[in-house]
């Protein structure tokens, strides 16, 4: 073999690898992107969920000034700002399920796994979850951040 084509050759499978490199490079930015923009949602969907909380104590503190009457025009006020506060946090929800739902289709062999912080169970659960999604809860037992 010449040393021109052993030169040829090895420039050649530099040049695959440093192209393979590169995507590969590219592709864990993008994830980290995604990971990123995850937590933020997730950190929006906290602050929605303190708001929530908020929320549900001015109703309380209205129902109980309203115990014995119909309810007025602060009852509904309310009602309507936590009905808001569901469908936001519904919204952030659906962004964050649908940017899982890209990196797990976009996995081109880089493993990537998005990763539940610690403290992040929610120690009210929704008064729709069923008492057996309660019984199989995840969180249970485990001390709060």
């Amino acid at each position: 073999m010449n040393f021109n084509l052993f030169k040829k050759k090895a420039t050649e499978t530099a040049n695959v690898i440093a192209d393979r490199s590169a995507a590969l490079a590219k592709k864990a930015a993008d994830k980290t992107k995604t990971a990123a923009k995850i937590a933020k949602l997730k950190a929006d969907a906290a602050v929605e969920k303190e708001n929530l909380k908020k929320a549900y104590t001015e109703l309380g503190r209205i129902s109980y000034e309203l115990f014995k009457s119909a309810p007025g025009e602060d009852m509904l006020q309310a009602i309507t700002e936590i009905d808001g506060i569901h469908e936001r946090i519904d919204a952030l929800n659906a962004e964050i399920e649908a940017l899982r739902s890209d990196v797990r289709e976009e996995d081109g062999g880089i493993e990537f796994e998005i990763v539940e912080e610690a403290g992040e169970c929610d120690p009210a659960p929704d008064a729709e979850a069923s008492e057996s999604a309660a019984a199989e809860d995840p969180c249970e037992g485990k001390p709060e951040a």
